[in-house]
């Protein structure tokens, strides 16, 4: 009897948010197919002191590795590095990455940015990439809030080189995208990228309408809004305006743990929102449907989105979308038809959350367009037939 085929993704520490949707996506699509599937990542110095070597440490350890089991089921690597100081040193090929990679089939990467591939392009393996954005769109507005050290080491090291690394990946991976806007912005930096658009597919079991809803002034979002890049700011000064001007509205927010929830909580009680935002923390994505379900609007306050995950999951459940101009919820939001895409100005963004609440007729319509929108767009077997035609040219021993 043939022995069970390994594949290995390449992918980031399992925390909640988009990476960790797709990869449980992915883990799935291979599953299907009977495929053993692990794991591998760098795992942050403050996560795992012991596994990596920081400069003050050169001559007294090297780095190590070692397996554990995530997201219930699923076999895992965590990689350690020398100069976990540097984000750039985390995407090098070493000893420990050359070990895990020699133990498996084939190299699968889900990531928001195409670096974690690496390692495999370094042992001239063949791999399949399958990420959401460019490195400096997936990083920029996280560093600006880096510390002062931190910003000159990015400046001055990490940013060259990590873009320097990126052009060279993507020229030699195949790479599937999730969206039209992510596709341009690759070939902008490397014209000769490999690119298959492959959108996020949208699990019907999970998520699904109720058979009516009835407005009750219920807005949410869904992702990690501690993160400055999801610019939860611009719905908090939404949220106020609209109750500034009448309207009865209320916010839930999911997807932060609660330990970093607590600067945005102050935030909202200075803008005296506090009583009208519910604070959810982190939900399996199990749970999301429900909560998806509850809501009349998904708004989506982002600077940058590679697609725009929770919104499409948002629209599945019957959720019309009130998004910023972000990049990728350009692709399948459309002004008018199933939500509104709006600019950075918390004006625009109530007035169009009072459109949506005060007309249960125009509201019914786009829940009608939403659902539409994602069952001739983002179908599992579309998704999953794609992916299997690039699999196969990509490891030709499938053919």
């Amino acid at each position: 009897m043939e022995s069970q085929k390994k594949v290995l993704i390449l992918t980031l520490y399992p925390y909640a948010g988009g990476v960790l949707t797709m990869t449980q996506q992915m883990i799935q699509l291979l599953r299907e197919r009977h495929y053993s599937v692990s794991l591998a990542y760098y795992t942050s110095y403050n996560l795992a002191p012991d596994l990596s070597v920081p400069s003050w440490q050169l001559l007294f350890k090297t780095p190590q590795y070692r397996q554990t089991t995530v997201l219930e089921d699923v076999p895992a690597y965590e990689i350690g590095v020398y100069f976990p100081e540097l984000e750039y040193t985390r995407y090098l090929s070493s000893a420990i990455w050359s070990e895990v990679i020699q133990q498996h089939d084939y190299l699968v990467v889900v990531s928001g940015n195409i670096l974690p591939a690496n390692p495999a392009i370094a042992l001239n393996k063949p791999c399949l990439a399958w990420i959401a954005t460019p490195y400096l769109a997936d990083k920029q507005d996280r560093a600006k809030h880096y510390p002062w050290y931190r910003r000159w080491l990015d400046t001055w090291l990490d940013t060259p080189w990590c873009l320097a690394l990126e052009k060279q990946v993507l020229q030699n991976a195949k790479t599937l995208v999730l969206s039209h806007y992510t596709a341009k912005q690759i070939q902008e930096i490397q014209p000769k990228a490999q690119l298959t658009r492959m959108p996020m597919p949208i699990d019907a079991n999970l998520f699904f309408p109720a058979a009516t809803h009835v407005l009750q002034g219920r807005i949410g979002f869904s992702g990690r809004f501690d993160d400055p890049r999801k610019n939860i700011q611009l719905l908090f000064a939404a949220l106020k305006l609209c109750r500034e001007q009448g309207l009865n509205v209320t916010l839930a927010l999911i997807g932060a743990k609660v330990d970093k929830q607590a600067k945005l909580q102050q935030e909202a009680e200075a803008l005296e929102i506090a009583p009208y935002i519910e604070f959810l923390g982190e939900r399996p994505r199990q749970a999301l449907g429900e909560f998806y379900r509850s809501l009349d609007v998904f708004v989506m306050p982002s600077h940058q989105e590679g697609l725009g995950i929770a919104a499409l999951e948002a629209m599945a459940c019957g959720c019309p979308i009130i998004s910023t101009t972000c990049g990728g919820p350009e692709e399948f939001v459309k002004t008018g038809k199933n939500g509104f895409l709006v600019d950075f100005t918390p004006q625009n963004m109530a007035r169009a959350i009072r459109i949506l609440l005060e007309n249960q007729s125009l509201y019914d319509s786009m829940r009608h367009y939403a659902l539409k929108t994602i069952q001739e767009n983002y179908s599992e077997s579309s998704v999953k037939q794609i992916f299997w035609d690039i699999f196969a040219k990509t490891f030709t021993d499938q053919q």
